[in-house]
């Protein structure tokens, strides 16, 4: 039987941005070549990107992923030269996931930052649109540092103090099933609160 793979990416590889409202742009088709043009400036990746634009349905800010070609097609190389031929469902960044697990629980949820094992992801200020800030903090590798980037990206913010969650990759120590069931990698994450 073949394997089915879902891929997880860290934050370090996969990384988000807003993409303001630029006047003239007319459709996602036009703002996916914005947020091409401006992927590599705002996420501190190098050379060039594949992004993905989420939807939107105003002339608002939305949120981008930007993730570099060469990481992507390294990944289809990999799978292409497998002898089990995996097929492969989808590659997404963790704290995508963390963020869609999240915003289940706590639909009004202000802040989020997301740990994993190589990056710390913020998301901060949301409305009604979508969150203000989005950025990838990389390399990030302990605790420690992730909690005072955490610390340094609140401070410039309008939430409100400890309303943030922050969700932490734990690869050390797997967890008992606590609740965490549907979220991806759900036993090896543990969250503020």
């Amino acid at each position: 039987m073949r394997r089915r793979l879902r891929l997880w990416l860290s934050g370090g590889l996969c990384r988000p941005f807003i993409v303001p409202s630029v006047q003239g742009v007319k459709d996602d088709a036009e703002v996916r070549a914005v947020a091409s043009a401006m992927a590599p400036q705002l996420t501190g990746l190098v050379g060039p990107c594949t992004v993905f634009v989420e939807s939107r349905t105003a002339k608002a800010p939305v949120m981008a992923i930007a993730v570099q070609e060469d990481r992507i097609q390294k990944i289809h190389d990999l799978m292409a030269s497998s002898t089990r031929k995996p097929k492969l469902l989808s590659i997404r960044p963790w704290w995508a996931e963390v963020l869609r697990h999240s915003l289940l629980r706590e639909p009004t949820l202000a802040a989020l930052g997301v740990q994993d094992c190589d990056s710390m992801t913020v998301l901060v200020g949301r409305e009604a649109d979508g969150f203000d800030s989005a950025t990838t903090y990389s390399p990030v590798i302990d605790q420690g540092t992730a909690q005072s980037v955490l610390m340094r990206a609140l401070l410039s913010s309008d939430v409100a103090d400890n309303s943030e969650l922050v969700g932490r990759l734990v690869v050390d120590r797997p967890r008992e099933d606590d609740g965490l069931e549907g979220l991806a990698l759900g036993r090896l994450a543990e969250f503020s609160r």
